[in-house]
């Protein structure tokens, strides 16, 4: 159990005087910030209002963490009563955002059972204030984003929606000065770069705090992020300055992962002609020189408590080599594929983010691309029956939903009449295909498909008329009978999609070799059209 006397809070404040900044203190304060929004129903579009959200952010240092017991694990969803499917997608719109931030050094975040029981008991108390009661979780440092808002108890909130509520923040904040023009706390909670685990907690409240009919969500963060005076990560290309104990890339994002699993990479540089372990992502240093990437020499020892690879990676008492003699022709990681001139010059069937890597699609092949545009499968492409024995060729439009990994991941492919969907491992699922016009009733072919986790929409585009339908997932039906126009969903988008996907915080929508960018947002075309292979694939 923690003394609440050795508790010390940092809260983001409100100062009148100077303005916003992150400030610490040693008393129990928080800033509320009531957004003026308003409320969808869990099938409708992105553009509808919603009513006020009100926010606070909180983090606790210096507590004593439980360890866990021997053979005890951290494992399930902890007591939380969010539903799995809102779990997953949770955690993946934070880790959406935080790979936007194009960060060097953003670790990929994953749930935390211990965090979530804590978050969902402290929900389930009512009252709109940060704590946890017993710190249960195995960190030392707590962070505290809550969220609450008016809404009907037959319909949970989404964690999603609190999510971006949070990440909305980011207008506020100012990366080179570490400073804020308005409350930023819970953005800079969510994008925290060493913050790996998150935990939340939903519960229903008759009144809580002077509001009445309210779900109160909370999420609590370990370890903590938002200490005085530190920027939140580290600007530079992705995943070259990550902590030894998730030292692959992933997706954008620092993680362990199988260097032969598909999207999982090495990209660290040796320096002082170390050697490069793909296998474990990390420099076998000569003497004389030791550190993730070799770049300290003997005598500025680094220390990383947290490192699985700790013996590994730091080289004590070794004075450098005199006779060593650094190659300068010492061979980084292999290069990668490059992008052949005809997929430069293709108009793609269907294009698709699966997986974190972007997949597209023409006859009986496709192609995989990580987010940097690199080619990572084989230049001839791979072909599609060997994705399914069933699946051959004319896929018009493919998408996913969840995560590889999630209970909720699924692949979803439309050719002709029939809907496919098969589960993370390629098995297709019981009851698919489904007929498009009879089971799903749309009696039109369609030309293209995208998915929004953040609604558990997936909106569909007729090939011939252009127009828009709009299936809710969990509900398995239309959310309404007939399509809306192309426009009236996506402002200033043109007819003739051929494949649409969503890609951080926009949809992509392709006609031939173009592409447009649509803000989800918004829901409106950004900027003008360029072409897809340019941007996407590294042309």
């Amino acid at each position: 159990m923690r003394s609440e006397s050795t508790v010390s809070i940092f809260a983001v404040l409100r100062d009148q005087d100077k303005g916003l900044e992150m400030q610490r203190t040693g008393v129990l304060r928080a800033t509320l910030l009531v957004l003026l929004l308003a409320t969808p129903a869990l099938c409708q579009k992105p553009k509808t209002k919603r009513p006020p959200a009100v926010l606070s952010n909180l983090s606790f240092f210096n507590l004593t963490g439980r360890p866990l017991l021997p053979g005890e694990l951290n494992t399930g969803d902890g007591e939380t009563s969010m539903t799995p499917r809102d779990i997953q997608r949770t955690v993946d719109r934070h880790n959406e955002h935080r790979k936007n931030r194009k960060a060097s050094d953003m670790q990929h975040m994953t749930w935390d059972a211990t965090l979530a029981t804590m978050a969902q008991r402290w929900a389930e108390r009512c009252v709109f204030e940060h704590g946890f009661g017993e710190n249960i979780s195995p960190y030392e440092s707590v962070g505290q984003n809550l969220w609450l808002r008016p809404g009907d108890p037959n319909k949970p909130i989404s964690g999603v929606i609190a999510t971006d509520d949070w990440h909305d923040e980011i207008k506020y904040y100012y990366y080179d000065s570490g400073a804020c023009s308005d409350v930023c706390g819970h953005y800079t909670q969510v994008v925290w770069a060493e913050t790996d685990k998150i935990g939340c907690g939903l519960a229903y409240c008759g009144y809580i705090s002077g509001y009445r009919d309210a779900w109160n969500f909370v999420c609590n963060y370990g370890p903590a992020g938002n200490f005085y005076g530190q920027k939140p990560y580290n600007l530079g290309d992705v995943c070259t300055d990550c902590p030894t104990n998730s030292p692959f890339c992933f997706n954008g994002l620092c993680r362990l992962c199988n260097i032969d699993e598909p999207g999982c990479s090495c990209l660290i540089t040796c320096q002082n002609c170390g050697k490069l372990n793909r296998n474990r992502c990390q420099c076998e240093c000569p003497n004389g020189f030791h550190g993730a990437q070799c770049a300290g020499e003997e005598g500025e020892l680094e220390t990383n408590e947290s490192s699985v690879f700790l013996d590994d990676m730091i080289l004590v008492s070794e004075a450098r080599d005199p006779g060593f003699t650094c190659d300068p022709n010492q061979p980084g990681p292999p290069d990668v594929n490059p992008t052949p001139d005809f997929l430069c010059n293709t108009a793609f069937d269907s294009v698709a983010m699966i997986n974190g890597e972007l997949n597209v699609v023409k006859g009986k092949r496709y192609w995989r691309f990580d987010r940097q545009g690199k080619l990572i499968s084989e230049p001839s492409g791979e072909l599609l029956r060997n994705y399914h024995s069933l699946v051959k060729k004319g896929v018009k439009a493919l998408y996913q939903i969840g995560t590889l990994g999630s209970n909720q991941d699924t692949i979803t492919l439309i050719r002709g009449k029939k809907v496919w969907r098969f589960n993370g491992n390629r098995q297709r699922l019981r009851g698919w295909p489904l007929n498009l016009y009879n089971d799903i009733g749309i009696r039109e072919k369609i030309s293209a498909a995208v998915h929004d986790e953040r609604y558990g929409i997936t909106y569909l585009i007729a090939a011939k008329t252009s127009d828009v339908y709009e299936y809710d997932e969990e509900g398995a039906q239309l959310v309404q009978d007939r399509p809306s126009g192309i426009n009236a969903v996506f402002g200033g988008l043109p007819t003739k999609i051929t494949s649409a996907f969503r890609h951080g915080g926009s949809f992509f929508f392709l006609r031939g070799k173009k592409v447009f960018e649509v803000n989800q947002n918004s829901m409106s075309v950004v900027g003008n059209p360029v072409f897809f292979a340019e941007r996407f694939l590294g042309c």
